[in-house]
This record gives C-alpha cells, sequence and structure tokens, in this order.
C-alpha cells in the first residue's frame, strides 16, 4: 500500500514537472514574440513595460511584473536591501543587456 502511494506521488510529481516545464515553454515564446513585435521594453525601474495596450500584452506584462517583484522582494531580504533597490540594480542590467531590436526606456521616459 505504501509503495502504491509513493508510485501515485512520483508520477504525478513528474507530470507536475513536464506540465510545468511546457508551461514555461510557452510563456517564453508568448514573451519573446511580444519582444520581437516591439510590443514591450525593459525600463531602468526593473519592470517590463508596455508599448501596446492590448489584452493579451497587458496580461503577460503583470505576470511577468509579478514574479519579478516576488524574485526582487527574495534578494532584497537576502541582501538587507529594499525591493525598490534590488529593482532598480537588475533595471539597470537589463537594459544594458538588451539585445538589439529590443525596446528599452530611457530617463525621460522615451523609447530607444
Amino acid at each position: 500500500m505504501v509503495t502504491a502511494l509513493i508510485t501515485i506521488a512520483a508520477i504525478a510529481w513528474i507530470t507536475q514537472l513536464a506540465f510545468g516545464g511546457w508551461q514555461i515553454r510557452q510563456f517564453n515564446r508568448a514573451f519573446d514574440r511580444l519582444c520581437q513585435q516591439g510590443r514591450v521594453g525593459e525600463t531602468l525601474n526593473g519592470y517590463l513595460a508596455p508599448r501596446q495596450q492590448d489584452a493579451e500584452t497587458l496580461a503577460l506584462v503583470a505576470r511577468i511584473n509579478q514574479g519579478r517583484e516576488q524574485h526582487y522582494q527574495q534578494i532584497a531580504q537576502q541582501n538587507h536591501l529594499s525591493t525598490d533597490e534590488v529593482a532598480r540594480i537588475a533595471g539597470e542590467k537589463l537594459v544594458r543587456r538588451a539585445a538589439a531590436g529590443e525596446h528599452v526606456q530611457g530617463i525621460k521616459g522615451q523609447w530607444i
């Protein structure tokens, strides 16, 4: 009985991992497509900004920014910094690392 429960739990865990990987790939494809289409851009504040206001773009930007904020909070707690400080540092790095053709928002709010 215990062996059967362990087997079922292992199968459920493997299924969850496989499905989670599929979801991440789908999410990354959607994000890449939005970047390539110029619908989103990086900002110096560490968060993604929509360049277009359609439902798909806004939903993805909100989801990504929520995940970023959670990640920034974890890093901030570990390093005794504020979340805003971590976000700003990340934003500067993301803007510097932006590939050719990706949009970034400059200091004055202009898209570059």
